[in-house]
């Protein structure tokens, strides 16, 4: 266990400078904070995207712990290959409907008012979702390598496209002329899908290794009840989280301009670091949680839990830090800053990373014992909440987005907080 944090520790580390990194060098790509701001827009509604898996990967995920605690190397395999082929197909079918989609895009303008070609914009946009549903299958392998605690390895293939984008960004920023966006889109969906292929065929060596030519021991639950259900609620809670979340960029491009959407950004890029250090941590004893509690083994299980509650403490401290700070890493990071830097803005983002923070706390205990529905419940009244507020407050800035979001985000964490205390009697796993 040890070994895997610190790696994964390791690779987050370098990944959060990578992307710290990639915030001057887009400056620089683009030189137009406009477009750079529609560039910004389009990666969210892709983070979106790359979640519309039906909840497939964290409802296999959940269920192959299950199975490889059993031993049943067998089935896993068995259900991770349906999983696929599930996935395989629902991303065909999503890419024949973007291209329907993009093409009614392209046929009424969409992209000149941001500084671009409409067919500049239409050609960068397929291409983008085209690679977003390729990796969604792609993905699953991730999925595998956690259900087999191997929660650094997992690290890898986001990190190498990172690195594989600031390589492009550094290297032809003055070589290319016209259509940078379109090039970027390019190198952006190969950097996507290039590393999630080893880490697919590592998983199925895994199986295959750990199998040793056993058969299926599981005959009770089906994949749908197994996989599928459970997926599907897991899918409700990711859409709705990046409704409440993930939307910020679309509300500040809705009210303010791209400009605002770039200042958002280079913030929410510090201040990951905070959601970076605790979601390492937290991802795996998601998985040693669910297992400790599969086997009703209360030792492991409140050692699991100091150790995330550790995490959390550690996590406030460094958003304080950072609202100390920031001033001084943006004069470093970015150079001029008097148009981006405001102490009540640091507040205002510092105040949202530890409500995320929270929030993913009491989800890493709600999704490890398989109480999911308060989530869904409260992340829906947020997103409503969400809705209202910004409509009808007249919002001016981008913290102020912010600032509603955290707020709504407060009765989804009460919610969670008040069924784990009260709906699954905790005193009976930690008493």
């Amino acid at each position: 266990m040890k070994y895997n944090l610190i790696l994964s520790l390791v690779f987050k580390f370098i990944s959060m400078l990578v992307g710290l990194l990639s915030v001057p060098l887009y400056i620089n790509y683009f030189s137009n904070n406009e477009v750079l701001g529609v560039w910004f827009a389009i990666l969210a509604l892709l983070t979106w995207i790359m979640f519309f898996d039906l909840g497939i990967s964290n409802g296999l995920k959940n269920e192959l712990i299950r199975l490889i605690s059993l031993g049943d190397f067998a089935y896993a395999k068995k259900i991770f290959i349906k999983s696929f082929y599930t996935l395989g197909g629902l991303s065909l079918l999503c890419i024949f409907s973007s291209v329907i989609i993009v093409s009614y895009l392209f046929s009424v303008g969409i992209g000149s008012e941001f500084g671009l070609s409409s067919r500049e914009f239409y050609c960068s946009l397929l291409i983008l979702l085209v690679s977003v549903f390729i990796q969604l299958p792609l993905k699953l392998g991730l999925a595998g390598l956690l259900s087999f605690q191997k929660s650094a390895i997992s690290n890898l293939p986001m990190l190498l496209t990172q690195v594989l984008v600031i390589i492009f960004l550094y290297t032809f920023s003055d070589l290319i002329g016209n259509n940078k966006f379109l090039f970027l889109s390019i190198c952006f969906s190969f950097a996507l899908i290039l590393p999630l292929i080893p880490s697919l065929i590592y998983v199925l060596y895994l199986f295959s290794s750990s199998m040793n030519g056993q058969q299926s021991k599981s005959r009770t639950i089906g994949f749908y009840e197994s996989v599928i259900a459970p997926g599907l609620v897991f899918f409700c809670i990711q859409i709705l989280l990046l409704l409440v979340t993930g939307s910020n960029e679309f509300f500040i491009l809705k009210f303010l301009d791209g400009e605002a959407v770039v200042n958002y950004q280079v913030y929410y890029k510090l201040y990951s670091i905070v959601l970076v250090f605790f979601s390492t941590l937290c991802i795996p004893f998601w998985g040693y949680l669910r297992k400790s509690y599969l086997e009703n083994d209360k030792i492991k299980m409140i050692k699991y839990t100091k150790y995330v509650l550790l995490s959390l403490f550690v996590s406030v401290l460094l958003a304080l830090l950072l609202v100390l700070f920031d001033d001084n890493i943006f004069t470093i990071w970015i150079g001029d800053v008097d148009n981006l830097y405001s102490s009540s803005d640091s507040l205002y983002m510092a105040f949202y990373v530890v409500i995320i923070v929270l929030l993913n706390l009491t989800a890493v205990f709600t999704n490890s014992f398989g109480m999911l529905k308060y989530q869904v419940f409260g992340l829906f009244i947020a997103f409503i909440l969400k809705v209202v507020l910004c409509f009808s407050l007249g919002i001016e800035s981008w913290s102020g987005i912010v600032l509603v979001t955290s707020l709504c985000l407060i009765p989804c964490l009460f919610l969670q907080v008040y069924c784990l205390y009260s709906k699954i009697n905790l005193g009976k796993y930690y008493v």
